[in-house]
């Protein structure tokens, strides 16, 4: 799933509504079946045409598109109707609040949503997949001034947030470049993992000490870390890093803490340090605000 965002002064509530654009000859209505999502379109040409005529703003609105891959479609399609739909709504209101943040979205936002589910599904020798337009234009109805958008890179951070929450595509080349690279390297630390497993699984450890002593007898490098919750052992195993925690050294974590496997915490996933990322920024905005 890709996000695109852009700034116009105007044309968006006749794009949306006629479908004219130089690449096709069919109308809005022959291209895609329309589906709104959020807001009210006359609102929104309203507040397009009083932004035109009544302000000075260079650009009027934001413009953001939510493009899904093939995959993605099919993804979609593997679930219920009425899950998809609250899918589409979650991803949707997720990022008109990202867009809008710090403001308060029922009495300071205006904003507009629709999906566009192709009718044409081949046009140009390119198919054609379902995807979002969402309208908010640069204004605070309440106090008569313009929104401020957020800037730097945590568009992107949204964008792979919801990827990884809703388990689609992330498109983007320097991820995919790392991403395969991790791969590359994960197989032999996987390897190497499993490999140290089978064997601290052989010695029967009945204490700490058991534990460092076998560090020393095998030439382990290995270091003692200590959270609020639990403490582990990190070693150098075949000159990787690993961490004596998690499912495959629970026995260790066992033996440490005095804990049963539910007990032990676990790492943070991804899509919640991404997610916190995004909270403390939205928190940062309101006091920007």
């Amino acid at each position: 799933m890709i996000i695109r965002v852009t700034k116009r002064h105007s044309g968006i509530s006749k794009y949306l509504e006629s479908g004219n654009r130089k690449d096709t000859k069919y109308k809005r209505t022959q291209r895609d079946e329309v589906i709104t999502q959020y807001g009210n379109f006359e609102v929104l040409k309203e507040t397009e045409n009083f932004l035109i005529h009544n302000k000075n703003y260079k650009k009027n609105y934001l413009h953001i598109t939510i493009s899904y891959s093939k995959d993605d479609i099919l993804k979609l399609n593997n679930i219920s109707e009425s899950e998809r739909a609250k899918r589409k709504q979650e991803i949707i209101q997720a990022v008109i609040k990202h867009f809008t943040s710090g403001y308060d979205l029922e009495n300071e936002v205006i904003a507009y949503a629709e999906t566009h589910k192709p009718i044409i599904k081949v046009e140009n020798g390119k198919e054609r997949y379902e995807h979002e337009h969402i309208v908010i234009p640069l204004y605070n109805y309440a106090n008569d001034t313009r929104l401020i958008e957020p800037l730097g890179n945590m568009n992107d951070t949204l964008q792979t947030y919801l990827n990884i929450k809703y388990g689609f595509d992330i498109p983007m080349k320097k991820r995919r470049d790392i991403e395969q690279r991790k791969t590359d390297y994960n197989k032999e630390l996987i390897k190497d993992i499993n490999d140290l497993k089978d064997k601290l699984k052989k010695s029967k450890f009945e204490s700490e000490q058991d534990l460092i002593d076998y560090f020393k007898q095998n030439n382990v490098e290995y270091r003692l870390v200590e959270t609020k919750k639990n403490k582990y052992y990190k070693v150098t195993y075949n000159g990787k890093n690993i961490n004596l925690r998690g499912k495959n050294f629970t026995h260790l974590e066992n033996l440490l803490n005095g804990k049963n496997d539910k007990e032990l915490y676990t790492e943070p996933q991804e899509v919640e340090i991404l997610e916190k990322k995004l909270n403390d920024f939205y928190a940062e905005r309101i006091e920007f605000i």
